[in-house]
């Protein structure tokens, strides 16, 4: 089974009620695959499973200094009552097997299929 490149966004937008309320968001709150970072409403990090490289360009984007489209990458923001959460996720589609979504479909660059 394929699942959909907006499977991640679909998700969120359909628990996005639930992440505004519960008291603290985990990894086991979000689509599989997806990272996340929580800000205070003065932008300093405070937790999360995103790296150094994807909390810096998480920043710029709570800044508006970046966009958040990053490649194949969307960062979600969620403005909490005392809190930012800010959700990355993949929208390339993806390879579902006995409910384990094991690979990404690469669907690189048309180019590589010319015959010239």
């Amino acid at each position: 089974m394929i699942i959909p490149a907006n499977y991640s966004e679909t998700i969120l937008e359909e628990n996005r009620k639930r992440l505004d309320d519960i008291q603290q968001i985990t990894d086991n709150d979000l689509p599989y695959g997806s990272k996340y970072s929580i800000f205070d409403l003065d932008y300093n990090y405070e937790r999360g499973t995103m790296n150094k490289s994807d909390i810096e360009v998480t920043k710029k984007i709570l800044l508006g200094k970046e966009s958040n489209l990053q490649g194949n990458y969307v960062y979600s923001v969620i403005a909490r009552t005392e809190e930012y959460c800010v959700i990355k996720y993949n929208i390339k589609a993806r390879f579902n097997s006995d409910n384990k979504i094991f690979n990404y479909i690469d669907y690189g660059p048309m180019s590589r299929f010319s015959t010239s």
